[in-house]
């Protein structure tokens, strides 16, 4: 195998993977809230309500999760973008407008 197709076989297993934990996180969530609602509904004889209320909960985890992983994976991303590029001896194009961005902050 070359680099090149090496290099776009690993992108393509990191995206799977990325929308794997996705939906495991949200099956997990709504999946937990079920079951702890159920429980409680068996155990206080409140049939549908705790369950509806869990799950709810279970769906605002869910997003909660998926919220943070995508700020963590753009948190990734611009720091890849402000890395310096020894193949070019440059610095990338974000990391230019970042810096362009930052002196127009300081003038005003």
């Amino acid at each position: 195998m070359s680099q090149g197709n090496d290099k776009q076989r690993n992108e393509l297993l990191g995206a799977l993977s990325s929308i794997s934990q996705i939906g495991i996180t949200i099956i997990v969530c709504v999946a937990a809230g079920i079951f702890i609602g159920r429980a409680l509904d068996s155990k206080l004889g409140s049939s549908p309500w705790m369950t509806l209320i869990f799950i709810f909960i279970g769906v605002g985890a869910a997003f909660k999760s998926i919220i943070d992983y995508a700020k963590r994976e753009q948190a990734k991303d611009k720091q890849q973008d402000r890395q310096y590029d020894s193949r070019q001896g440059v610095y990338n194009q974000m990391d230019a407008y970042d810096r362009t961005d930052a002196h127009d902050r300081t003038d005003k």
